[in-house]
């Protein structure tokens, strides 16, 4: 899905495009960009979108997208490998 520029939200392409941020997204893995373009396809206004797609190629021209995913908190993390 995000590997395809054809399925991404017209307003992501136009992002990348003008921020000149297709190498960054590139280099993501899949998941995350699979992540973002749920992300940013969600909302129903084109505005909301739009600004989701700009903060994305933000992100990726500046090679932060993966850092962006909040991940498990501590307690989350420690919870999920305990076996109750």
């Amino acid at each position: 899905m995000a590997d395809d520029p054809q399925s991404l939200p017209d307003e992501l392409l136009e992002a990348l495009g003008q921020a000149d941020a297709w190498a960054g997204w590139e280099e993501q893995p899949a998941d995350v960009r699979a992540l973002y373009v749920r992300w940013v396809s969600r909302p129903w206004r084109a505005g909301e979108r739009r600004l989701r797609a700009e903060t994305t190629a933000y992100y990726a021209a500046h090679g932060a997208l993966d850092k962006g995913v909040q991940r498990p908190r501590l307690w989350e993390a420690i919870a999920s490998i305990l076996p109750f």
